[in-house]
């Protein structure tokens, strides 16, 4: 329980744009069709995918860390 409520609160750190690129990524979205799909330059995608993987726990290339939180985004769109 006391895990859940550390990823919960991991999550509520990313501002609304790293959460939106962050589950884009975590469902496989590469840099370049995030930018697409959102209408930004792949260098801001990375930007907010490197600012969300900074805060999330653990080590590893920042694309492999929001990956390993991927069932956090979807369990918490769920619950909205």
């Amino acid at each position: 329980m006391a895990a859940f409520a550390q990823s919960s609160t991991t999550l509520e750190s990313l501002t609304p744009r790293e959460r939106e690129v962050a589950e884009l990524v975590a469902d496989g979205a590469s840099h370049k069709s995030v930018a697409r799909e959102l209408g930004l330059a792949v260098r801001t995608v990375s930007f907010h995918v490197w600012n969300a993987a900074q805060k999330l726990p653990g080590d590893g290339r920042p694309s492999v860390k929001i990956a390993r939180f991927s069932h956090l985004f979807q369990s918490s769109d769920s619950a909205a």
